[in-house]
């Protein structure tokens, strides 16, 4: 099965695709992807109240998450 985060990689390169942040309302102005286990963990609250619920975080909103939770991150820029 092919990921969504890994379609949207695809897509950005040919189109743009704008996204909203369900926390803050901003745009999302990066492209990014986190690994399925530390997004699923970071949002677990979410899916048990919607498990249809797919949105876009900004990296301020997640990060925020992660430190909440007691997750140090580390943002390292990648060429896609």
């Amino acid at each position: 099965m092919i990921g969504l985060a890994w379609i949207k990689r695809r897509l950005c390169r040919h189109m743009l695709i704008i996204e909203f942040c369900r926390d803050c309302g901003r745009r999302v102005r990066h492209v990014w992807t986190a690994p399925d286990p530390l997004w699923i963990a970071l949002n677990k609250s979410d899916y048990e109240k919607d498990p249809n619920n797919f949105g876009a975080l900004c990296l301020d909103c997640f990060d925020a998450r992660a430190r909440r939770a007691g997750t140090i991150l580390r943002w390292i820029p990648e060429v896609a």
